[in-house]
């Protein structure tokens, strides 16, 4: 494989997944702004991951959270894939952008320099930039710049259940800073407040997509 392929490799699905199982939940009106979620410990989500990878193939996995320090701006979790023994870290914002995740991605927002501005509304767009290091993948680091949009309430299913949800999608560049390459990438999530996360989400790049869905859950509420 070329280096401009593997450096499409990037992973970060914005964010952002789910949880809930149960008929369609009631939401808010289309014209309300959304707060941002609250995570507690304890809070466990499962999701079925569509060409997700840590060394080898994650298909389904349960992700927990296990520390939140609200001063920091810091939520750590830990995601037990099923049928081997992986347990992988990961970290999170507390409105759940990923700071380390599954692919073992690491997230560096700037000050000033937030996925999401909330509260959010629908019709509410939104530029920021973060500096990324695939930590599996040796010297690959570099750049992303997004525009995100928030489209509009929709009706989503997925393994758990039926949901109203917000979805919210995202195009923009990376920059590769160790072989000076450029390439396009994109996301779409559906974010349920009541649930404080996406019950679905995927990223695309050139070389193809990624993504999860959300197939149960536990809120320590």
């Amino acid at each position: 494989m070329s280096p401009r392929a593997s450096s499409r490799g990037f992973a970060r699905v914005v964010a952002l997944a789910a949880l809930a199982a149960a008929p369609l939940l009631v939401g808010a009106a289309d014209d309300e702004p959304v707060k941002q979620p609250y995570i507690e410990v304890g809070d466990c989500w499962s999701f079925r991951g569509e060409n997700l990878t840590h060394r080898s193939p994650i298909r389904e996995y349960e992700e927990c959270v296990t520390f939140v320090d609200r001063d920091k701006d810091v939520v750590f979790a830990v995601a037990k894939v099923k049928g081997d023994d992986r347990e992988i870290d990961t970290s999170y914002t507390l409105s759940m952008a990923s700071r380390t995740n599954l692919e073992g991605t690491i997230t560096t927002y700037a000050k000033g320099q937030e996925a999401l501005k909330w509260p959010v509304r629908v019709g509410d767009t939104h530029t920021f930039w973060s500096e990324f290091r695939r930590a599996l993948l040796g010297r690959n680091a570099g750049k992303t710049t997004w525009n995100v949009r928030i489209v509009g309430w929709e009706e989503v299913t997925v393994p758990a259940g039926k949901f109203r949800a917000l979805k919210i999608e995202g195009d923009g560049v990376v920059e590769r800073y160790d072989i000076r390459d450029s390439f396009p990438v994109k996301f779409a999530s559906w974010y349920v407040p009541e649930i404080g996360r996406a019950v679905k989400s995927w990223f695309q790049n050139p070389d193809g997509r990624r993504g999860v869905e959300l197939t149960g859950f536990k809120l320590n509420k």
